[in-house]
């Protein structure tokens, strides 16, 4: 107030409209100063909200990694690549179903851990993506891949990484040499052989092989012309995946005079070869592989694999029986009884995982534990330095006109 009295009054022709007098400029210096401290102390509630969110985020992601502060166990993290799209979907659905039942079955092993899933497509450049996917949305404890294509692509980029991977490919030598890849399913040896057995069992000699242009059926095909003996010959026709009309093939194959085919095709190929083989009358034995087991494909072949067999990996019939019930089919329940499996061990083996347990103790617990109870499947760990992985015995099934049943040896 002493201030303002002692300032002297403007004559009105000063305090013209747009002139600031100092009364004036005293007012407009406070409100600025009250304005920048206000502007001041927005600018500070912004720093402080943003770090609250950092904070947040931060805690977040730590917690996600643990289970409990309390216990130390580390989120064990699975990811899980499988042809849930393209010619083989079939397959992926049905692995997945399988995953899906061990855990619903077993819930307690599982609160720890996470599947997280991808689409191979069952192509090269597709699996590469789809790994690169799952590696880049956090940590993988262990990676799973279906089928012998992906895997090969997959495992020296695994094993580079030293990822564990485990993965459910008929390739013999898939994990020789390896420190992190794991082979979980019979191999190409194994099923060559049991082809051979049959075939022998029905007296034949000259064997036509028509053969899609996958690694698992070049692979069978290698082993076939290892393990034939030397008055068995093998007539070998390649075909691309995208072929469905197998007359040309089959008319030349009767010139040959071969007694009997193995039809190394994949779902949709396989009923439509069936059908033309009985649109040119040739009753011949056939054999095949599990791509046999689908009562989509047999139906769709309208009755013409009737007779036909193949090998496929043993199951307990409790578990068909649960699968049925489950998922309303039964379409490559053998393959979905394997990744049950594989999803039981895992969840036994590493329900409580701690932070010393690096990828190599990964690989060697999941080698050399005993088998876990509840396993659907008969499987083995194979030391051998050329062939290393988990053989699964193999059983002979046969397609009868609106079923598929187990013909032994079980």
């Amino acid at each position: 107030m002493v201030l303002l009295a002692a300032l002297p009054r403007p004559r009105r022709s000063e305090a013209k409209a747009g002139q600031v007098g100092p009364l004036n400029l005293l007012v407009s210096q406070d409100a600025a100063v009250g304005t920048a401290q206000a502007s001041t102390k927005r600018r500070t509630m912004k720093k402080v909200d943003s770090l609250i969110l950092w904070l947040a985020a931060v805690l977040f992601t730590f917690t996600a990694n643990l289970t409990s502060a309390e216990t130390g166990h580390l989120k064990f993290n699975i990811g899980v690549l499988l042809p849930l799209s393209g010619p083989l979907a079939e397959y992926g659905t049905a692995a997945k179903n399988g995953i899906d039942l061990a855990i619903k079955e077993n819930p307690e092993l599982f609160r720890n851990m996470q599947f997280l899933y991808d689409d191979s497509r069952y192509d090269g450049n597709s699996s590469i993506s789809a790994f690169r996917k799952l590696q880049n949305n956090g940590d993988l404890s262990l990676l799973f891949v279906w089928g012998t294509t992906p895997s090969q692509v997959l495992a020296p980029i695994a094993e580079e990484a030293k990822i564990p991977m485990v993965a459910l490919s008929t390739e013999p030598t898939l994990g020789a040499r390896r420190h992190y890849v794991i082979r979980f399913c019979s191999h190409e040896g194994q099923q060559a052989e049991a082809i051979l057995r049959y075939l022998r069992s029905q007296g034949v000699k000259r064997i036509g092989i028509l053969k899609t242009d996958i690694a698992f059926f070049s692979g069978v095909v290698t082993e076939l012309k290892q393990r034939r003996r030397a008055d068995e010959t093998l007539f070998v026709h390649d075909i691309s995946l995208a072929e469905s009309d197998f007359r040309t093939l089959l008319t030349r194959m009767r010139n040959e005079r071969v007694d009997g085919i193995g039809v190394l095709l994949v779902s949709g190929q396989i009923s439509s070869f069936y059908r033309q083989l009985k649109q040119l009358g040739m009753n011949t034995t056939t054999v095949g592989t599990d791509f046999f087991d689908s009562m989509t494909e047999t139906t769709q072949a309208g009755g013409a694999m009737a007779g036909a067999v193949f090998p496929a990996h043993y199951v307990k019939s409790s578990f068909l029986k649960h699968y049925t019930e489950a998922y309303g089919n039964d379409t490559q329940f053998a393959v979905a009884a394997m990744t049950h499996d594989f999803a039981l061990r895992t969840g036994a083996l590493f329900a409580n995982s701690q932070s010393d347990l690096n990828a190599q103790k990964i690989i060697e617990i999941f080698k050399k534990a005993e088998k876990q109870e509840g396993t659907v499947t008969d499987f083995s760990w194979n030391d051998s330095p050329t062939r290393p992985g988990f053989d699964f015995r193999l059983i002979m099934r046969r397609i009868d006109e609106d079923r598929i049943i187990d013909i032994g040896p079980r």
